[in-house]
């Protein structure tokens, strides 16, 4: 039976640039967000403690779950950023943490 480390989806959007004006006035499109898809593992933290997060507002939520990342990784998504797990979960960065096996994301 194989195990795999990773078997789900994390989907993201990074902001892209506004529309600005050039030195003579005329319209200069900005640039679309840059979708980012990577594989990871999500672990569930409903009904396991009570963790709290400190949102980009401020504000203290419960910690919604973990998002678990290959080491290898270069494409993480920053606090504050809204994430998608394919089919499992949406919600905010609170934090990211990369450490030794692999990278962390804790979400709300």
């Amino acid at each position: 039976m194989a195990y795999e480390r990773y078997p789900h989806l994390l989907i993201f959007t990074r902001s892209g640039e506004e529309a600005t004006r050039d030195g003579n006035g005329f319209l200069v499109s900005g640039t679309s967000g840059e979708e980012g898809r990577q594989t990871c593992r999500f672990d569930d933290a409903n009904g396991v403690g009570n963790s709290t997060v400190i949102g980009v507002d401020n504000e203290t939520y419960r910690q919604a779950g973990t998002i678990y990342l290959p080491i290898a990784t270069a494409n993480v998504p920053e606090r504050g950023m809204q994430v998608e797990v394919e089919g499992m979960f949406s919600g905010r960065v609170a934090s990211t943490f990369t450490g030794q096996l692999h990278t962390s994301v804790k979400v709300y």
